[in-house]
């Protein structure tokens, strides 16, 4: 406990005195928008073009470090200006999300309506409620979600179209990031409406994701008997872990049973440590070696939950996997020429692939960054 508890430290101490200041400085422009990504010396790279999702995953962050106690009028500032100037920029007429935006004009440049893109939009102004004034998010919140019923929701809880036109296979990864926008809108909310929304959500992921005869998510499910997509991706199965175990101590449940298999079969697979590859086939033969950072804070999430939630021994293996995977991360991951920044990609050799720091992965490491000394605080 005295490792994990000292590893969460000094990578909290990273985020607050390297990382959040870095790129709230050089990560948005004069437009308050933010940009995809920066050079590994901390510069613009010249790319107008941005992901919506980079915008509202930037949001989340700095929302997030308003509430974890970092430069609070600093990062409440960054939020009130960029809200705005997301809803302006990213709807479509049928009020919901597109994919990509010009950050200097704030040009729509990717009009396809997208759920990936719109779940990320709820999930910024969920975290950002107690910052830019509740009524002012719930009033956009209940403007999102009535507009994704009209225009992407499926009759019969049949789960909700990844994105327009409507593709020939269902889609996991769309679906589990509105689940966690909906868990973290009830986190905040305590709104029974939401609630009922992600149960039934988790019921529909459920039925046509969890593999729980082999104990994968499968990513892609198409109309054929049995139309899986081979393989699974271990980092989304980490996540998953991560999201049950969120779901459950909202209701004061235990961790399903599902959970736990998805664990003992990561590990299995015999990764080491802060090295989760992106792809492998069920018996965990590498199909794609390569490696993403998002994909190693997920993992560390998934450790973290099950050794808050997990049984006695899961527990205490998953709090040795949790300190040697956040050891990783800071060995190896965040290790750019300018302080505060990351590495993302690496091939299946170990050489670095990436050739600038995306913005949409501060999301996926200051979340788990939380989590982890969440966690420790707890445990300790």
């Amino acid at each position: 406990m005295s490792n994990l508890r000292i590893i969460a430290d000094r990578l909290q101490d990273w985020m607050f005195r390297d990382s959040l200041p870095m790129w709230s400085v050089r990560g948005i422009n004069e437009s308050s928008r933010f940009y995809e990504t920066l050079s590994f010396e901390g510069k613009p790279t010249g790319e107008s073009k941005s992901r919506i999702r980079t915008q509202a995953r930037q949001i989340f962050s700095f929302a997030l470090a308003h509430e974890l106690g970092w430069s609070r009028e600093i990062a409440a500032s960054i939020v009130r200006q960029t809200v705005p100037v997301l809803l302006q920029s990213a709807l479509r007429n049928d009020g919901v999300a597109g994919r990509s935006i010009d950050v200097d004009t704030g040009q729509l440049i990717d009009a396809t309506a997208d759920l990936y893109d719109t779940a990320f939009c709820l999930l910024a102004l969920a975290q950002s409620r107690d910052i830019i004034g509740q009524a002012y998010a719930d009033e956009h919140i209940d403007e999102f979600l009535r507009n994704i019923d009209c225009v992407l929701r499926y009759e019969n809880d049949d789960g909700y179209r990844e994105s327009l036109p409507v593709p020939n296979s269902r889609l996991q990864n769309p679906h589990m990031h509105f689940f966690e926008s909906l868990l973290l809108l009830y986190d905040k909310t305590r709104s029974k409406d939401v609630w009922r929304r992600s149960e039934g959500l988790f019921a529909y992921i459920s039925r046509e994701f969890f593999d729980s005869q082999v104990g994968v998510v499968r990513e892609v499910v198409t109309s054929d008997a049995g139309g899986y997509s081979a393989g699974y991706d271990p980092g989304h199965s980490m996540e998953w872990i991560w999201l049950i175990g969120h779901q459950s101590r909202l209701c004061d449940r235990e961790l399903p049973d599902f959970a736990c298999q998805l664990y003992e079969h990561a590990l299995a697979a015999q990764q080491r440590h802060g090295n989760t590859r992106l792809y492998l086939s069920d018996d965990h033969e590498i199909l794609d070696g390569s490696a993403r950072l998002w994909s190693q804070t997920e993992a560390l999430k998934g450790h973290l939950c099950v050794a808050e939630l997990g049984g006695d021994q899961l527990a205490s293996r998953a709090r040795e996997e949790a300190t040697s995977c956040a050891e990783y991360i800071a060995e190896s991951w965040l290790t750019a020429p300018v302080a505060g920044g990351w590495h993302d990609h690496f091939d299946k050799n170990g050489e670095l692939t990436a050739t600038a720091m995306p913005a949409s992965t501060g999301y996926h490491l200051y979340l788990a960054i939380a989590e982890l000394v969440r966690v420790a605080d707890k445990l300790r």
